[in-house]
């Protein structure tokens, strides 16, 4: 009896909580890679992998096989910020990312063996830890 009430509870809590899924920001296609900014859906990310928000509302981005680090507004205008690739001269691939409230950007390049940082305020972006080597 237990049992049953418990799965019914929680039946009713999955339901209860369903949420629409929509897309906010961005597309891509096997067929068009690559990166755009824009408004929407009209923006382009090729393998997005890392996202978070500051404290004023916007989200950024790890456009990991694009190299980018990508802003998106509160109303879903998409920014590069940050070429990590063109930084480096390298290829790179960003896998984590977190900010600060002090309106900095920290992210990992997994194929520079770095944690890099962006100064928004400042539109800066310097290392942050590693040396660039296993």
């Amino acid at each position: 009896m237990k049992k049953n009430l418990l799965l019914l509870i929680l039946l009713l809590t999955i339901s209860a909580s369903s949420q629409m899924v929509s897309t906010f920001a961005g597309s891509c296609s096997e067929m068009i890679r690559g990166t755009a900014n824009g408004q929407g859906t009209a923006a382009r990310f090729y393998k997005p992998t890392a996202i978070t928000k500051d404290n004023l509302g916007n989200f950024y981005v790890g456009d990991s096989n694009n190299g980018l680090i990508r802003k998106i507004t509160a109303n879903g205008s998409v920014t590069t910020i940050a070429s990590v690739s063109a930084y480096l001269g390298t290829p790179a691939q960003i896998l984590g990312i977190v900010a600060d409230n002090n309106n900095n950007i920290y992210f990992s390049d997994t194929y520079n063996n770095k944690i890099m940082v962006i100064n928004t305020i400042a539109n800066t972006l310097v290392d942050f830890a590693g040396t660039g080597t296993v």
